[in-house]
């Protein structure tokens, strides 16, 4: 016994583990466990001279990071200069209609099991739809910015 008696301790780590197994035993779980990574690059290029220079380098990064949000398993990559206009386009088309999987259940501050009665599990569930939805919009806001970023970049857009 490791422990040595701290039943606190054991239940406490018991409860913790419990936590982690429900929330990873479904894909919706899952998914949404995976969808809140502390690591990950939010950032978006800005529209510079530099960042028009280095085109490729600098975007082609952050498309494939933000890809694997993505519904679609098989994005279209970035490209390179001498891609034909329909390519170009079907690139940005398809991250102007960007499709995620993303979803932000796991960050609800509000715990619906800890409520007392029905309707004070119905508020909870309106308050954190309202914040999860809020943080979808921010994200798909996040995701239309860089588009339009990479766009006004995008060399090959001059070109044709």
């Amino acid at each position: 016994d490791k422990s040595k008696g701290n039943t606190k301790v054991d239940e406490e780590a018991f409860t913790c583990i419990q936590k982690a197994y429900e929330q990873l035993c479904t894909i919706a779980g899952k998914r949404a466990y995976d969808s809140i990574d502390p690591l990950f690059d939010n950032d978006v290029p800005n529209v510079t001279e530099y960042n028009k220079k280095h085109f490729y380098d600098i975007f082609d990064p952050v498309f494939k990071r933000n890809a694997q949000w993505s519904i679609n398993k098989q994005p279209p990559s970035l490209g390179e200069a001498k891609d034909s206009i329909d390519k170009v386009n079907d690139f940005y088309n398809f991250w102007y209609d960007f499709k995620s999987w993303r979803e932000y259940s796991y960050l609800d501050e509000e715990e619906r099991d800890k409520a007392e009665c029905k309707d004070e599990r119905r508020y909870i569930d309106k308050l954190n739809k309202q914040e999860r939805n809020r943080r979808k919009k921010e994200e798909m806001t996040r995701i239309r910015q860089l588009v339009d970023n990479c766009y006004a970049c995008d060399p090959r857009i001059k070109a044709f």
